[in-house]
């Protein structure tokens, strides 16, 4: 009330109590807002929205687990008795799902030998602690770490039908990288195999399994063998091998046949790399005389033409269970 003050008198002050309010920001791993509360003194802050996630890298998956008081920090935020304004942010644990595997599609073949002899294709995740190894190759796997420093290479050094040195993928995160190496040898799709019961399969049609004949060097006579494995190829370059009984053989520049003198290629040279333990002795050549599945050496070279396509040309090569050979167009070819 007011009024005229005649004499001593005592005025009180009525004051209404307001709560006083704060923000609390809800931040994502990356400084996205997810959300914003208000929260009185002393009260605390609930986040309202959907789970944070965050997406897979780098072979990790991550689980929300929480608040923390930093970007990227590890001390746990405190969303109780809130007196001021406070942003918290997102924080998550990792599980390391295993390495992706990146390489060029020219290199090839590189096993999971404790998931069973599982192929790892480009972009497969490999596990920590898995045992891996090079099949039917020369090359090498190297081993970066996330600053892209090497800390592990191993060379396979072997050459087709041999298997490289195994060794098994360290715990901590990496990419493992696969460099090209010579490319495998083989005889053009069109190539006639021969099969167990003396008929013939196109090379394209060859399915592992297939029964085929194959040559012992030490009994010296034709047996049956068993396709373990197949490679397919684009192959740039062709060498046509023309045979004085008019029949031919379409195959890569490295890809070996057995002839009088032992096994030869177009190219030794790069045959010798591939096939380093078979013992090639040269290039083919004119007159050479080539082992057939008569076991005679009655396939005699009489002209060799070669050819390039920025297409390629659809080549295979196998691998066999025991003698590591087989005929292709009537001649002795080595397997993987």
């Amino acid at each position: 009330n007011t009024g005229i003050i005649i004499g001593a008198t005592t005025i009180t002050a009525i004051f209404e109590q307001q709560p006083k309010v704060f923000t609390v920001s809800f931040y994502n791993y990356d400084g996205s807002l997810l959300q914003q509360v208000q929260v009185n003194y002393g009260g605390t802050a609930t986040y309202g929205g959907a789970t944070p996630t965050r997406p897979n890298a780098g072979g990790n998956e991550y689980t929300f687990s929480g608040w923390v008081t930093t970007q990227g920090g590890s001390t746990p935020a405190v969303l109780t008795n809130i007196t001021s304004n406070i942003s918290v942010y997102a924080n998550y644990d990792a599980t390391f799902l295993g390495y992706t595997f990146t390489y060029s599609s020219s290199f090839y073949n590189v096993v999971d030998e404790t998931d069973g002899g599982t192929t790892i294709n480009s972009g497969d995740i490999v596990t920590p602690g898995h045992t891996i190894y090079m099949l039917h190759g020369l090359g090498t796997v190297t081993l970066v770490d996330e600053n892209n420093q090497p800390i592990e290479k191993q060379t396979s050094g072997v050459s087709c039908g041999t298997v490289g040195t195994r060794f098994v993928m360290p715990s901590s995160n990496v990419t493992a990288t696969k460099s090209s190496g010579p490319a495998v040898c083989c005889v053009y799709e069109d190539t006639l195999i021969t099969m167990a019961d003396g008929s013939f399969k196109r090379a394209d049609e060859i399915e592992v399994g297939d029964s085929i004949l194959s040559y012992s060097f030490e009994t010296g006579e034709i047996e049956v063998d068993t396709i373990t494995y197949i490679l397919q190829k684009n192959r740039q370059e062709l060498i046509t091998i023309n045979f004085a009984d008019g029949t031919s053989i379409k195959l890569t520049n490295d890809h070996p046949l057995f002839t009088e003198l032992g096994w030869k290629c177009y190219d030794s040279e790069t045959g010798s790399i591939v096939y380093s333990d078979l013992g090639i002795v040269g290039d083919f050549e004119i007159g050479d005389k080539l082992f057939s599945i008569s076991k005679y050496f009655v396939k005699e070279i009489v002209s060799i033409d070669y050819e390039e396509s920025e297409r390629g040309y659809n080549t295979y090569q196998f691998g066999t269970q025991n003698n590591r050979n087989y005929f292709a167009n009537d001649v002795l070819s080595s397997a993987l």
